[in-house]
């Protein structure tokens, strides 16, 4: 084999520590940490910040790549349109899309007039880019939770879908304009995102003709798995013509959930619990843990202005996704509509995603990044 040759080394820490992990959160029943934080810790310690026994060898990379991708599907699958459906019909359920619309609407506000703030005192070169890492949203965070605590069939753990999607899709979509009108391309490009869209609705009108096809019960167990084969045939399809047309993967990931969830139709199929074993079981464990792998604390703490800028940043994330969130209140009370706009706050992919192009295109200085 050529190149760097494989040790499976990494793999039986990460193995382990992945099996490990949720046996002690559920003893440490006095600190509630949740599985994804305990990865994300364990992935410090075991990491660069920590003992440095587990480095970011491209293998690796790519497991988590394959990691925050597949977790992205699973996003869209976790999405129950039959539910989303009854809300639509409802007067009080419109009244929630509304909420979500008017929630993602005031944190825009918010991050775009702390972006100015932080323009004008120096810290930054151009808030609009600031506005919308501040906009943004970790699927990957929310979904894990909502699954935790069983909140993913009812109204209130959809609605935290709902609303973490929606500023999701809507900061993939902004940061293209963004891309688009700074590096000086023609926005008639982002036309093509069209293009996406185009290929989910053939995808799902071919997939749900296929699923009533008699061939495709025969195929769906045993050595065939034809609905996992397919599944992931989706999701690679779709991410790389994302990637294609210049849109961030996990958009494409996203959809081909979506459309898995739609043909499906419920949340409880033998497919859906293979693909959340596939998912939960192996490659979502491995992305969090490498993400906490990969966390340079030296070098935050090597600059004593990035640490307090880091910590403005911070607060100013929480604020603008907070504060907005109080509009909740009257629906699920004050608790859950503090916790919906807290598990809001936190990025991952796209936040980081954001920052490297602001970075290649000296929207944001190297200490900023």
């Amino acid at each position: 084999m050529e190149g760097q040759p494989i040790s499976f080394a990494a793999l039986v820490i990460i193995a382990t520590s992945a099996f490990l992990i949720p046996i002690a959160v559920r003893r440490i029943r006095f600190l509630r940490v949740p599985v994804v934080v305990g990865e994300l810790l364990v992935g410090i310690a075991i990491g660069k910040s920590g003992f440095d026994i587990v480095k970011p060898e491209p293998w690796l990379e790519f497991l988590s790549l394959l990691g925050i991708t597949y977790l992205m599907f699973l996003s869209g699958v976790e999405i129950d349109f039959a539910l989303l459906g009854k809300l639509a019909r409802r007067q009080d359920g419109r009244r929630v899309f509304g909420l979500t619309l008017l929630y993602f609407a005031l944190v825009l506000a918010l991050a775009s007039g702390a972006g100015i703030l932080l323009h004008r005192a120096g810290l930054i070169d151009y808030p609009w880019l600031i506005a919308l890492i501040l906009t943004t949203v970790s699927v990957g965070v929310v979904l894990p939770m909502v699954k935790e605590k069983q909140l993913t069939a009812t109204e209130y753990g959809q609605t935290l879908l709902v609303t973490a999607l929606l500023l999701d899709f809507a900061t993939m979509l902004l940061l293209a304009v963004m891309v688009t009108l700074v590096s000086g391309g023609d926005p008639r490009q982002l036309a093509l995102i069209g293009v996406l869209f185009a290929a989910v609705l053939l995808v799902y009108a071919g997939g749900k003709r296929m699923r009533q096809s008699a061939l495709m019960s025969e195929l769906a167990h045993a050595t065939s798995q034809i609905g996992v084969r397919g599944a992931f045939m989706l999701i690679f399809i779709l991410a790389y013509l994302a990637e294609r047309l210049g849109v961030e993967v996990i958009l494409g990931a996203f959809m081909a959930g979506a459309v898995v969830s739609v043909i499906s139709q419920s949340d409880e199929t033998s497919l859906h619990l293979k693909l959340d074993a596939i998912g939960f079981g192996f490659l979502v464990p491995i992305f969090f843990i490498m993400v906490g792998a990969q966390f340079d604390i030296a070098a935050l703490l090597a600059r004593p202005e990035s640490l307090g800028f880091a910590l403005a940043i911070l607060l100013t994330a929480y604020a603008a996704k907070v504060l907005p969130a109080l509009i909740f209140a009257g629906r699920y009370g004050l608790k859950d509509a503090l916790a919906l706009g807290v598990l809001v706050t936190p990025g991952l992919s796209l936040t980081v995603a954001a920052a490297e192009i602001g970075y290649r295109l000296d929207l944001l200085t190297s200490s900023t990044h």
